[in-house]
């Protein structure tokens, strides 16, 4: 497993993001009206001046295994922030890997 935390978003992130999104909720009715809503969001956090977005990203074999973002917000209050983005695998350590990067990250950023 490959962890790593980006200090800007690559270029076929959403895209790369948007096929693990579709391997873990293919299963469900709603499945691509869930992924159009969730790239609207991303979308709209690299794109806003208010935001702050920051990936991180797990992978294995060269494919998202899991993912989260740190997101800054400059109309927030010193030392607050938020995360989102958060899908995984169902392994407990990828979790324990994604959020100890988070929360180390989120300490870094105040």
């Amino acid at each position: 497993m490959r962890l790593k935390t980006h200090s800007s978003i690559p270029g076929n992130h959403l895209g790369d993001l948007s096929v693990f999104l579709h391997q873990i909720y293919v299963q469900h009715k709603h499945c691509d009206f869930f992924i159009n809503e969730y790239q609207n969001a991303f979308n709209y956090c690299v794109n806003s001046q208010h935001i702050s977005l920051h990936p991180i990203t797990i992978k294995k074999n060269n494919q998202i295994i899991g993912h989260v973002a740190l997101i800054l917000d400059d109309r927030l209050k010193q030392g607050e922030a938020f995360f989102g983005f958060f899908e995984l695998t169902d392994d407990p350590v990828v979790f324990k890997k994604l959020w100890h990067q988070l929360t180390a990250l989120a300490t870094k950023n105040n």
